[in-house]
């Protein structure tokens, strides 16, 4: 993360080939096609970073086991 800028041109490259941009990144190509890509980078920019839900979730301090029933409240 932060080792190319954030434009949608260096997202539709790196969706069409991450090793071409990255040597040492653990993503592969997968031949997407130019309009593919385009199309790809055009939805995930409709998401926006305002709207992604946290990750990892948080964890509910008042419920240290969840809804495990082999766990003992």
């Amino acid at each position: 993360a932060g080792q190319l800028p954030n434009t949608p041109a260096t997202l539709v490259a790196w969706l069409r080939d991450p090793p071409a941009l990255i040597p040492a990144t653990g993503m592969p190509s997968l031949d997407v096609t130019d309009v593919d890509a385009r199309d790809m980078a055009a939805y995930l920019y409709t998401l926006g970073a305002n709207s992604a839900p946290p990750w990892p979730p948080p964890i509910p301090l008042d419920r240290p086991h969840y809804d495990d029933p082999d766990i003992p409240d």
